[in-house]
């Protein structure tokens, strides 16, 4: 059982990215609770007048607040606080009753602020506890429904792109023919290969790792480079792809299209592991497919 738990909370998930995502969701979760408490006014609001709705107002504000730490206050102290490389069902389900939780407190301290409430740890508990308790199922459902729907969309979507990828291979002209260079930043260190030979290139701190078929073997090697700049340095070969901004690969080798919760993998020949396609990247990618 805890097994299959653990599996679960670890499965990838989609984490937001988009700084204007961010500001919707921080406004209308805002928006909400304001409108909530208004109409319902539980923890003792029932004695608030209508007029003095500027208090709900307050709520909302310190919802905002909160939020905001999360999405732009925290990756500024740790960046990659939210890569989406590394983002599960775990860290948005912990992420989000964290959320709601300093919510809660950062509510509770307003209502004390501003008069609406004396100082209790009683009442601060309670508080806290209802709160966990009334979030924690709607949290847990929304985020296992995002999961599967978001899931299922995917790997619909990236049959449909494996079929055409299979019916583009088969159509295929021959391969290209000429020799590509990549060096490191100084020009001194570089490796010359055949166009066909390059796999894939993978940014590696501040190394690139070129990845490349020798003898119909896997072979590897590391240059002291950025890979924008091998991107720039292979941007007049029209089969390199830019699929993440980790990974540039020669798109003769595209093999297979999977899909994840966080979006397509793709399978290169000969190549063991499966290579992420950013979000970011995804219309570009279905569209080299499709074109």
């Amino acid at each position: 059982m805890l097994h299959q738990l653990r599996t679960q909370l670890q499965k990838p998930y989609p984490s937001i990215q988009h700084n204007g995502l961010k500001w919707r969701l921080i406004f209308s979760t805002s928006l909400f609770i304001s409108l909530f408490l208004f109409i319902f006014r539980p923890y003792g609001l029932e004695s608030l007048a209508q007029k003095e709705f500027y208090h709900f107002v307050g709520f909302g504000g310190v919802t905002a607040v909160v939020m905001w730490l999360f999405y732009f206050g925290l990756p500024l102290l740790k960046p990659g606080l939210y890569d989406e490389d590394q983002w599960t069902i775990g860290k948005e389900f912990s992420s989000t009753i964290a959320i709601i939780l300093l919510i809660a407190t950062g509510n509770w301290l307003y209502t004390l602020r501003t008069g609406l409430s004396q100082v209790s740890l009683i009442n601060f508990g309670y508080s806290l506890g209802i709160t966990a308790a009334v979030g924690i199922f709607p949290v847990a459902g929304i985020i296992t429904w995002t999961y599967v729907r978001t899931l299922k969309k995917t790997l619909s979507d990236a049959e449909k792109l494996d079929q055409q990828l299979l019916h583009k291979s088969a159509q295929a002209a021959a391969a290209p023919t000429g020799k590509l260079t990549i060096s490191d930043d100084e020009g001194k260190d570089k490796i010359e290969l055949a166009q066909e030979q390059l796999l894939y290139v993978a940014a590696a701190e501040n190394y690139v790792a070129v990845f490349y078929l020798e003898n119909n073997q896997l072979r590897k090697k590391l240059l002291r480079n950025t890979l924008q700049q091998v991107e720039e340095m292979l941007s007049p070969f029209e089969m390199m792809f830019r699929c993440h901004r980790s990974y540039l690969i020669n798109f003769n080798h595209l093999l297979h299209v999977n899909g994840s919760a966080q979006g397509y993998q793709i399978q290169l020949q000969e190549v063991p592991i499966m290579l992420p396609v950013a979000r970011s990247k995804t219309q570009a990618f279905k569209s080299r497919i499709q074109g």
